[in-house]
């Protein structure tokens, strides 16, 4: 029995020795370690020892002295159980590894570029803005006896701020031995005599993981993700909890393909009194489209500083249009840890999967079910920016330009994909910049406003004539010449220059320009150009009694009198005295 013993005493103590050293609590008294027995597929044995901690100075009274069981140990067990999840061992939280859906993990868990279920919350929350509807997956795993792996998930896509998201993972095993042992404390530390071992029951060993994700499309072709989590090891009554944030991008190169990185743990916290950290994780995948979308191919490359590079391959194959076949591969240091299979059953607005794992220990299965429900988020984002744009477009008629920019704006926010509300938003800006409101009465704010209105519709010489016109008013408004010489130059049209002369009514107006030019074109013959010039002084004065009277002599010169006499009484309404035009229409008997 004593050889026995000491036996076991020299292998407990290489176990412990193995592990690192963070796992120890610092307020522990007492070390523990395991060994891991597996008689049968269906018998699991974890065995608790306590032994005298280097140092420690507890002492019973009596024949021993009996030191408290400690757990604190147990959590790297956890990642002894399965290939899948020996890779981490040592690892906090590296249980999270494992997968979530059974689509991904039929598929090798290859699915960072994908990420187009409820289950991006795990992958990619990028990826969350391309679910249409609100989505719940719930997935169940058997990995072998008394373990388990559950994962549930939800995403609820939204109209205004993006898409949200919510998921918990965990895996728990149960049927382990805890035992309390009394060492005779007049044995040597290096041959320790157990007096008694008493069997104290049964225990789980559990990880849990919560996490909440948000997803935002940014861009027509990119989408940013963030995810805050909290990892919670347990070990019968002992605990501890990890906090970390993952960020992450999903890019829409084409239609075909996507490309996406996450980087995992940017940020963490590890419980007071603990050395540990969740490590930084980084992670690049690859998603490629064949036969209009019927046959997916995905790969993923990731680093750790504890399992180093690995790399997962997967696809999935839609026979019909409600089933699909999958299979994966999935490397660790620079082997395979398991090969996959699965296949999936479309059933209206839900889903099953199923998914089988090869492992060096044999074979496991998953299966998930995810069920699609709601109103379709497009129609609400459409809803939402067609509202947010008719507020913009009311505010811009005010004059409103900056308050437009910003409806615009969120309307753009809702859907960053819309080019035309992109081209709007960019000349909203420029004007808004130099002219934030024009909201007057007066004859410079209407031109303003006609100008401005001019220029987004694509009417540039309306828009020069107006806004120049604006100026020559109120010479002493310097944005106002600023955005007007951005159309000369976007037009190219003469540049608008500061007058040299402070007596206004000594400068050569826009108007006075066009009115000479018109006259001239009619001396010359050129009516079309005369009506051309009267035309473009009426959008920027439709009561100048001179524009309309020559206008109504071009049109007369070219013979089209109704036209001529129309524009030679518009003139007398505005301006009854105005012989011109009443001698004209004397010649044509059209005076009244």
């Amino acid at each position: 029995m004593g050889e026995t013993l000491k036996l076991l005493w020299a292998y407990v103590q290489g176990l412990v020795l193995s592990f690192p050293a963070r796992f120890y609590p610092a307020r522990s008294l007492a070390l523990a370690t395991i060994s891991f027995r597996r008689n049968n597929r269906n018998n699991s044995r974890l065995s608790v020892l306590n032994l005298p901690s280097p140092g420690s100075s507890t002492v019973a009274q009596g024949r021993g002295r009996r030191l408290p069981l400690t757990l604190a140990l147990l959590a790297p067990a956890l990642f002894l159980l399965g290939s899948n999840l020996a890779f981490a061992a040592g690892e906090p939280g590296g249980f999270t590894q494992w997968g979530a859906g059974a689509r991904s993990l039929g598929m090798g868990r290859a699915f960072l570029a994908v990420a187009d279920d409820a289950s991006a919350t795990y992958w990619n929350p990028a990826g969350m803005v391309q679910l249409e509807r609100k989505e719940l997956t719930a997935l169940q795993a058997t990995l072998f006896a008394d373990t388990s792996y559950t994962f549930l998930s939800y995403v609820h896509p939204g109209s205004k701020m993006g898409a949200w998201g919510f998921n918990m993972a965990r895996l728990n095993s149960g049927g382990f031995e805890k035992i309390k042992t009394t060492i005779d404390p007049s044995s040597p530390p290096d041959s320790p005599n157990f007096l008694k071992i008493e069997d104290l029951g049964a225990f789980n060993v559990s990880q849990q993981a919560m996490t909440l994700a948000y997803g935002k499309q940014v861009t027509q072709k990119l989408s940013m993700g963030l995810a805050l989590k909290r990892i919670t090891s347990t070990v019968d009554t002992f605990a501890q909890s990890f906090t970390g944030v993952d960020a992450s991008v999903l890019s829409k190169v084409n239609d075909n393909y996507k490309f996406a990185l996450a980087i995992r743990n940017v940020v963490s916290q590890a419980p007071a009194g603990s050395s540990d950290r969740l490590p930084l994780t980084i992670r690049l995948g690859n998603s490629y489209k064949l036969l209009n979308g019927r046959i997916l191919l995905a790969g993923d490359i990731t680093s750790n500083k504890y399992t180093g590079l690995g790399w997962n391959v997967g696809t999935e194959y839609w026979a019909t249009r409600k089933i699909a076949f999958r299979m994966g591969i999935e490397s660790r240091n620079s082997s395979i840890s398991e090969t996959t299979a699965g296949v999936g059953f479309g059933l209206g607005s839900a889903s099953l999967d199923l998914a089988f794992g090869v492992t060096e220990l044999g074979m496991s299965q998953r299966y998930s079910l995810s069920w699609k429900f709601g109103k379709n988020a497009s129609q609400g984002r459409g809803d939402e920016m067609r509202r947010l744009v008719k507020a913009g477009e009311a505010a811009f008629q005010k004059g409103q330009y900056a308050q437009a920019v910003a409806r615009l704006e969120q309307a753009l926010s809702v859907d960053p994909s819309n080019r035309d509300l992109q081209q709007m938003v960019s000349k909203m800006n420029a004007i808004a910049g130099s002219i934030p409101s024009a909201t007057g009465d007066g004859d410079v704010d209407r031109l303003v406003r006609q100008g401005v209105a001019a220029y987004v519709a694509g009417d540039m010489q309306t828009a020069y004539d107006s806004l120049r016109t604006a100026y020559e008013k109120n010479p002493s408004n310097q944005n106002l010449m600023n955005f007007t010489n951005k159309v000369a130059r976007t037009a190219g049209l003469p540049i608008v220059e500061p007058p040299r002369d402070s007596v206004s009514g000594a400068r050569w107006t826009l108007v006075d320009q066009k009115l000479h030019d018109s006259l001239s074109a009619i001396y010359e013959g050129r009516y079309d150009v005369a009506i051309t010039k009267c035309e473009q002084v009426l959008r920027i004065d439709p009561s100048n009694v001179t524009a309309i009277g020559r206008m109504g002599a071009a049109f007369f010169l070219m013979g089209e009198k109704e036209k001529a006499i129309t524009l030679w009484r518009r003139a007398l309404e505005l301006e009854p005295n105005n012989q011109t035009a009443v001698e004209y229409l004397k010649q044509l008997g059209a005076y009244k």
